[in-house]
């Protein structure tokens, strides 16, 4: 289920919310219903002051937002489930004495705990246009955090399993970004 809704007030303020809710079945029934949305400002300061437009200045925006993403994971990663043993597998090593076809239980032990992976990001940021847009700039600072990582880790094979499905820590990123454009030289027929 998601919604989204657009609002703009006299062409210089403009707000997104969105919001989302998921059902996985791949994640434990009791847990796997899970909400994320997000909110985006944008300011243009141009439409608002046009006297920049005097002064060089095409265009002028400035930009917050806020938004989150959920993720669920594969199949069979929260119950057991059993191959299928015939002589024509890969899995004849394990077959029962005297070649007859089995079942064997999947070596990743399943988690019933299991939670969604839950990815955070923010985002300030500036953007312009200048001298009759020959120059653009565009600066942005991000922090993207995800927590509830879904990873697959490593057992010791005596306990029947060599791998275990984890919800585990955080992992951040943050940083700067620029992005520059220049035009020289323009000319009726050239740029």
């Amino acid at each position: 289920v998601l919604g989204q809704a657009d609002l703009g007030y006299k062409d210089y303020l403009y707000l997104t919310l969105s919001a989302r809710n998921d059902w996985s079945s791949t994640l434990p029934i009791d847990k796997n219903s899970f909400f994320y949305g997000g909110v985006n400002l944008s300011f243009l300061l141009t439409e608002l002051m046009p006297e920049l437009k005097a002064s060089q200045v095409n265009f002028l925006k400035v930009r917050a937002a806020v938004g989150q993403t959920g993720n669920d994971t594969e199949v069979f990663r929260t119950s057991s489930w059993f191959n299928t043993l015939t002589n024509n597998t890969y899995y004849y090593t394990h077959l029962p004495i005297g070649g007859v076809s089995g079942l064997s239980e999947h070596n990743r032990l399943p988690n019933t705990e299991l939670k969604p992976e839950m990815t955070t990001e923010y985002e300030l940021g500036v953007s312009g246009s200048f001298f009759n847009n020959r120059v653009s700039v565009d600066l942005a600072y991000y922090n993207k955090q995800t927590k509830n990582q879904i990873i697959a880790a490593t057992l010791p094979p005596e306990t029947g399993y060599t791998t275990e499905t984890k919800n585990v820590g955080k992992i951040e990123n943050k940083g700067i970004e620029l992005m520059l454009e220049v035009t020289p030289v323009r000319t009726k027929d050239w740029e």
